[in-house]
């Protein structure tokens, strides 16, 4: 069947062009622990100093999460602010923009490693969520993860 006169060309199937390689050296090389914060920081920052804690951690990394809400309301749908993805239970350090004012922190342990948080990947919020992004740095954010088993039937 032929388009129609004026419409766009499709592609041809195929497959997708690989990624480009990284340099070497840069972040995620083999041998090399990964520890990435993410989240634009345009204007003045807030760093967030803290530890994730979990002491049953056998395999998987561990993201740290920021939030402009509180991200258990699903009325309202925060955005993500900053974030940390560790290699495992540890020290993290964060960047957030200031301008955030407040900020919710949640973490995973991605223990199927699928990349998103699901039913059996232990989970944490900070007991004193939310954090008032009044200083140039607020330490001592402890999170502490816990096995959230999988409800029956599901």
């Amino acid at each position: 069947m032929q388009p129609p006169p004026g419409a766009p060309e499709q592609p041809l199937p195929g497959v997708p062009e690989d990624p480009t390689p990284g340099a070497p050296g840069a972040p995620g090389a083999p041998g090399e622990e990964v520890v990435t914060p993410g989240a634009p920081t345009q204007g003045p920052t807030v760093t967030l100093k803290g530890e994730v804690r979990y002491r049953d951690h056998q395999a998987g990394k561990v993201r740290v999460d920021v939030f402009d809400g509180d991200q258990r309301d699903f009325s309202e749908r925060p955005g993500v602010v900053g974030w940390a993805e560790l290699t495992g239970p540890g020290t993290f350090e964060i960047q957030v923009p200031q301008s955030a004012g407040k900020v919710w922190l949640s973490a995973f342990n991605d223990a199927n490693s699928d990349g998103k948080p699901g039913h059996g990947d232990p989970t944490g919020y900070l007991e004193a969520n939310p954090v008032t992004l009044d200083d140039d740095i607020v330490s001592g954010l402890i999170i502490t993860l816990e096995y959230n088993p999988r409800p029956e039937g599901q």
